[in-house]
């Protein structure tokens, strides 16, 4: 999926993932409208929300990652590791996306969107 450990990109395994159309008519009928029965929501503008949720989260996955690599070029910056132990440690969450880096990207990301 990454090509290194700087260049992150979705592009080589992207498949056409979306949410199912009938999930997200659900939810808006759960969650939106007063009168579900009465609201009618077109199959177009279902296809474009469930488009526009896939970018949202693929925007949140890049910028996530980004954080991450920042995160990680500053510490290296600031700490070289010389403990063998503390090296493993980093190679297992190398490549790992926690939420402190999304929530790092949230504010900026919702105001782009």
């Amino acid at each position: 999926m990454a090509d290194n450990d700087n260049n992150f990109s979705i592009e080589e395994e992207e498949e056409d993932v979306r949410l199912d159309p009938v999930l997200i008519s659900r939810i808006f009928s759960t969650i939106s409208y007063e009168t579900p029965k009465e609201t009618r929501i077109t199959k177009k503008t279902l296809q474009l929300v469930s488009e526009y949720i896939r970018l949202y989260a693929t925007e949140a996955i890049l910028r996530s990652n980004e954080a991450r690599l920042e995160e990680k070029r500053k510490k290296e910056e600031m700490m070289p590791t010389t403990n063998g132990q503390a090296e493993n440690e980093d190679l297992l969450q190398e490549g790992l996306l926690d939420e402190k880096h999304l929530k790092e990207i949230a504010g900026l990301l919702n105001l782009d969107f």
